[in-house]
């Protein structure tokens, strides 16, 4: 089963990011990706798990140790509980594809979103990123999926 991997921001996507994404997704999903690993965080994790479930994926919660950042979004597997930067790393080293939506465009210090982005890229697993204009930029990907993306 192909992974697709998550993380956003948690002020939450833009119009245009959340749009962008939600086409996204179902051309990925008619390309064989059938399970969704996320942070359940809140903002753009939880809009984005609730978009994947209502295209029939499984969803893979990895939450972090911080209970007020948890959205505790319904998943069909939970994963053990970790420091957000190591969870998410859990879910870049689970994960075929990483799918980002970051707050802006600056490579921000701090953020555990570029902070996933760098450790996908030193992974070399491919990495989309929908930026708040609702643009897709897409690393590394196959070839079929890319002319999707």
């Amino acid at each position: 089963m192909s992974t697709l991997g998550f993380t956003g921001t948690q002020v939450g996507p833009t119009f245009e990011q959340f749009k962008s994404f939600c086409q996204l997704l179902r051309r990925l999903v008619k390309h064989g990706y059938r399970e969704f690993h996320h942070g359940d965080c809140i903002g753009a994790d939880a809009v984005a798990a609730l978009e994947a479930t209502r295209l029939g994926m499984r969803l893979v919660s990895h939450p972090c140790n911080i209970v007020s950042k948890r959205a505790f979004t319904p998943a069909c597997e939970i994963r053990p509980v970790y420091p957000p930067l190591v969870r998410n790393r859990h879910i870049v080293n689970e994960s075929n594809v990483i799918i980002t939506m970051p707050r802006g465009k600056e490579v921000l210090r701090g953020s555990g979103t570029w902070a996933t982005i760098r450790y996908a890229r030193k992974r070399q697993v491919p990495v989309i990123i929908v930026w708040p204009c609702g643009r897709i930029e897409a690393e590394r990907l196959p070839d079929a999926i890319r002319m999707e993306v």
